[in-house]
């Protein structure tokens, strides 16, 4: 379904900044210098981009400049002890670091772009949080408090409360409980912009196949062990269309009510339907690099077309073999950058044409699959074998049927009807074989000492024939002469074998 070629066409407003083989050739080892990420925000400012989101975490200090900075260390202990140390050399030192500080860099480059979208990542597992203490998780929870979804409503005000911790508790049962999270450092977070700029997490979650379907626009987080405590968090994608539609926080709210979250609002710009945690069905708009990709390091030596990124979204994120994020998608393969999930989430919000899988698709898979149930199946039961093929026709119709909902953006499944239909086909089937076979048998035992096997052959392959019936027909009388003294002579098997011998001469 995913690759027809009635698939809708990119938003050419949203394109993606790669951190690729050749930026890794031109510009050195992972992780870069958060220098090149200034320069590459600069190339962007100059091109006139209007929102600029990382798929990418800077939550540990940049090491270009750790030397010295360690150096600088090593100048205040010395002053400390007393040792004499020369001030020229601690001003001009100063200065150096300032120039050689990428992260101070990084973030002047920040607030010069204005419009720019840090990523988190909340961390699930033993795994993530190894390495981490407490402390560190605290510190990186007080940097993404202050980008907590802009708006949450209760559709009940008088429940409101109730059903803001019922909300929480349902990411529980699914995993999607965070038991931490990583954040970008405090001099990046606190170079964004109020109201233009923010951080959202990237956390893509696969289905149980490993196959990435939808897209969680929402995320609890919290260090309290009250969970009225905790704060709903947006995600990338949500945070990125927020500032590409310039709207203030008060105008993007999460509405939910006692079953769970039930939509998200951009003003009166988008409204986009969630199920109970949040998540949309993504409405991939074709494979890997159907986006427009530019190579970090061609941005940066403004090698990229003229006005490629004029007044776009630009999304930085690594496909890079090694530290790419590559994931699973419907169109198969293990290979399509996380990166352009997040340009189809963020296409899919401005254009609201998510794939819809709700109550009234739930519906329509029930219809089906009563349809080409019982109905079907008794259908199928009382008419004759030769109609069994219609059950590829019904296949044929089901695919159809399938396909167009999901040209007018429903997700019905497949799976389900197509197997009642082929269970109905196999059973039915099945219960011919053994009835027949049965019945034949039965005609073998009836009319095999009484009839040639060619007569008795044609009775197996036409069992109506036995069948009491109303018709006209012509009989030809033939008599066999002395017929009567023969049968005197002969005992019962030799007068049959002498009758079938006649008659069939």
């Amino acid at each position: 379904r995913y690759r027809s070629p009635s698939a809708t066409p990119v938003d050419p407003r949203i394109v993606i900044v790669d951190i690729d083989q050749r930026s890794q050739e031109v510009l050195g080892k992972w992780p870069f210098s958060r220098v090149h990420f200034a320069h590459l925000l600069d190339a962007l400012h100059q091109g006139k981009a209007k929102v600029a989101a990382f798929d990418i975490t800077f939550s540990k200090p940049d090491q270009s400049s750790a030397p010295l900075l360690t150096l600088w260390a090593d100048f205040e202990a010395r002053q400390k002890r007393g040792e004499p140390v020369d001030p020229r050399l601690m001003a001009e030192l100063q200065k150096t670091i300032a120039v050689y500080d990428a992260d101070k860099q990084f973030a002047k480059s920040i607030q010069n772009f204005g419009t720019v979208v840090l990523g988190n990542f909340f961390l699930h597992t033993e795994a993530d949080l190894r390495g981490l203490d407490p402390k560190t998780l605290d510190e990186y929870a007080s940097e993404i408090a202050f980008y907590s979804f802009p708006s949450v409503r209760p559709l009940n005000p008088a429940t409101g409360k109730q059903d803001r911790i019922a909300l929480v508790q349902k990411f529980s049962p699914d995993r999607l409980l965070p038991q931490g999270t990583e954040a970008n450092l405090s001099i990046l977070t606190s170079a964004l912009s109020e109201e233009t700029s923010s951080t959202g997490f990237f956390n893509v979650y696969p289905d149980v196949d490993g196959v990435v379907r939808r897209s969680n626009l929402i995320i609890p987080y919290g260090r309290s062990k009250d969970l009225a405590d905790w704060d709903i968090y947006a995600s990338l994608d949500a945070q990125t269309v927020r500032s590409f539609l310039s709207l203030p926080n008060d105008q993007v709210a999460l509405e939910f009510g006692p079953v769970g979250a039930y939509r998200i609002v951009f003003g009166d710009k988008a409204q986009v339907r969630t199920d109970d945690l949040g998540r949309v069905y993504i409405n991939y708009h074709g494979p890997s690099y159907t986006y427009p990709h530019y190579s970090m390091a061609d941005v940066i030596e403004h090698k990229a077309p003229a006005g490629a990124f004029s007044g776009k979204i630009v999304l930085v994120g690594a496909t890079a073999t090694g530290i790419g994020d590559l994931r699973t998608t419907p169109f198969g393969g293990l290979d399509y950058p996380g990166v352009e999930i997040h340009a189809n989430v963020i296409d899919n919000i401005l254009h609201q044409n998510f794939l819809l899988r709700g109550a009234k698709q739930s519906l329509w898979d029930l219809a089906l699959i009563l349809f080409f149930g019982v109905p079907l199946g008794i259908w199928m039961a009382l008419v004759s074998p030769r109609w069994m093929g219609f059950g590829i026709v019904m296949l044929a119709v089901l695919v159809a049927v399938d396909y167009f909902a999901f040209l007018q953006g429903s997700w019905l499944n497949f799976t389900i009807p197509a197997l009642t239909i082929t269970a109905n086909v196999l059973l039915v089937s099945l219960y011919r074989a053994l009835i027949e076979e049965k019945e034949k048998r039965r005609v073998r035992t009836a009319f095999g000492q009484y009839l040639s096997p060619e007569v008795v052959r044609r009775l197996l392959l036409n069992p109506e024939l036995v069948e009491p019936r109303k018709t006209e027909i012509t009989v030809m009388f033939s008599h066999i002469r002395g017929f009567t003294t023969i049968s005197e002579k002969l005992d019962a098997q030799e007068l049959a074998v002498f009758l079938n011998q006649y008659l069939s001469d």
